[in-house]
């Protein structure tokens, strides 16, 4: 393929462009709140990601593969890479949000969890302040009378 640079830089354009559309696809599905939706997308991902790896491993073993090619080519794959590296920036940013508030949620929930679970803490019989032995348990209060 050394002797097509041509053939080469249409063919990296086109892997490059198809998984930025896929990219771009789950970013407007993050920033419309439906992240539920983008296992759709999966499949579709996974062959672009993996069309673009196979497209990028010729120039990655060959610098000089794309040695000339046609200049118009080369400036359109320069620009979709740029705006492929965009897509990606923006789509690394909405997951890591929506990451921090699914283990926000978790975190709170557990919490909710654990306080609730928790033993009451009161005085007992011999005045030592403990658990209760039953979670819920009414407790005893008492006041410190010297002033």
């Amino acid at each position: 393929m050394r002797d097509r640079p041509d053939l080469h830089a249409e063919e990296l354009l086109a892997a490059t462009r198809r998984l930025r559309a896929v990219i771009e696809k789950e970013n407007e599905r993050l920033a419309s709140r439906r992240p539920h939706s983008i296992s759709e997308l999966v499949d579709d991902k996974s062959a672009a990601a993996a069309a673009f790896a196979k497209a990028m491993a010729l120039p990655k073993k060959d610098p000089d593969v794309l040695k000339g090619a046609d200049p118009a080519v080369l400036r359109m794959l320069s620009q979709e890479t740029k705006t492929l590296r965009t897509a990606l920036k923006e789509n690394e940013r909405a997951i890591a949000r929506l990451r921090k508030i699914s283990e926000g949620l978790i975190k709170a929930i557990a919490d909710g969890v654990a306080a609730a679970r928790a033993p009451a803490l009161g005085y007992t019989q011999d005045a030592r302040y403990a658990a209760t032995k039953k979670p819920g348990t009414a407790t005893a209060m008492t006041l410190n009378s010297v002033i």
